[in-house]
């Protein structure tokens, strides 16, 4: 289905309620932004998914990285991580260098496993919160880098903390 920038309210599009199903069923769900540089899609949208946004190795937002308001009002991405100028390996079994939101979503999906393996007794809401806590614009979010660039050193010493208080 084709949804209007009004309907990326994070409810309202299909993928967005399954993604948000799968939240309250304690799944944790990354996305990418989308590299079309407009509002995000779905299921981006969604207040329970980890939207990412592509930034390069000298930590600017790549020119492709779709980012923006939600229909509702929330911002996104998320954070942002490498997507720009990522080290892949092609087809052919080679490694090359490729850019796009899409390279983003697996490195922070290994990073949030490997955090989630660290710390198994994290509920996916305390994943999403330490992430976004862990990044650089976290006490200022702001548009085009959400929460800012995520800092999986300090994500680690956020969840110790959160498991003490626990």
């Amino acid at each position: 289905m084709a949804y209007t920038a009004d309907q990326m309210d994070g409810k309202t599009a299909l993928a967005s309620r399954a993604a948000n199903a799968a939240f309250k069923k304690g799944i944790f769900i990354v996305n990418c932004a989308g590299n079309e540089q407009k509002w995000v899609g779905a299921p981006a949208d969604s207040p329970n998914v980890l939207t990412l946004g592509s930034i390069n190795s000298r930590i600017n937002p790549d020119y492709f990285t779709s980012w923006g308001y939600t229909a509702d009002g929330r911002i996104k991405p998320d954070v942002m991580a490498l997507g720009g100028g990522a080290s892949v390996i092609n087809t052919s079994g080679t490694a090359e260098s490729r850019s796009g939101t899409s390279y983003v979503s697996p490195i922070m999906c290994g990073l949030v496993a490997c955090l989630w393996q660290a710390y198994p007794t994290l509920t996916n809401q305390d994943l999403m919160e330490i992430i976004r806590k862990s990044a650089d614009r976290a006490n200022h979010p702001e548009l085009p880098f959400g929460y800012g660039v995520a800092d999986m050193s300090k994500a680690i010493e956020l969840a110790k903390i959160r498991l003490g208080s626990k």
